[in-house]
């Protein structure tokens, strides 16, 4: 599971993990990762 959010505080990136996340991403400045992160699991699939 991934999340995409707003509010990449340390408290909602804690709450995320906790209830799974296996990666948590901003979406004003990790845009870019994520969608390297999506590609890279796509790939090994």
């Amino acid at each position: 599971m991934v999340v995409l959010t707003n509010y990449p505080t340390e408290a909602t990136r804690i709450a995320c993990k906790d209830a799974g996340a296996d990666r948590v991403f901003d979406k004003s400045t990790e845009l870019e990762e994520f969608f390297e992160y999506c590609l890279s699991r796509h790939r090994n699939v």
